[in-house]
């Protein structure tokens, strides 16, 4: 399986989706995507992308929303992070873990990231993501969470309330 972190297209438009689709391989391995901002840029993402759970009550975003999904014994939860509606979320993840009480693993993919460091000028996008989704991380005990946004490959310790509780050198 593939999980995409967002930005599937660079300015939203059809042919950037029709190319990413394109791929042999998407015929053989299940995809999952999540809306990153440059997918925002244009409505036609819906078009393409046929996500489970699509629109849960009340979603305040543009296009896409949050989903869920369950692969064995694991449940993906996708986050739309461009939408800062902190009720969708909570909603998404009170109907994700009431459906499937079961899991072992609990992963989260969300496009931007929490703590970020590799581009200054976003510093404030990130504190207000990490305000609003690391107390439904703790609650839920999330096991791992995903991105896409800074195009670097990064990871951190294991966290809990913003604190490192175990280092991973």
């Amino acid at each position: 399986m593939i999980l995409s972190g967002g930005d599937q297209a660079s300015s939203g438009k059809a042919d950037e989706y029709r190319a990413f689709s394109a791929s042999p391989v998407l015929s053989e391995i299940p995809i999952n995507c999540i809306v990153g901002n440059h997918d925002k840029k244009n409505f036609v993402y819906t078009y393409f992308f046929n996500n489970p759970n699509y629109k849960i009550d009340g979603s305040h975003s543009f296009i896409g929303s949050d989903h869920w999904f369950t692969h064995n014994n694991a449940l993906f939860l996708c986050i739309d992070s461009n939408n800062s509606c902190l009720g969708d979320h909570i909603k998404t993840f009170e109907t994700a873990f009431s459906e499937n009480p079961g899991c072992k693993w609990k992963i989260l993919m969300i496009h931007h990231d929490l703590y970020g460091g590799h581009n200054k000028n976003r510093s404030r996008e990130n504190r207000l993501l990490a305000n609003l989704l690391v107390p439904l991380i703790d609650k839920y005990g999330i096991d791992l969470v995903t991105g896409g946004h800074s195009h670097y490959y990064s990871r951190s310790h294991i966290l809990h309330n913003k604190k490192i509780v175990e280092k991973t050198d």
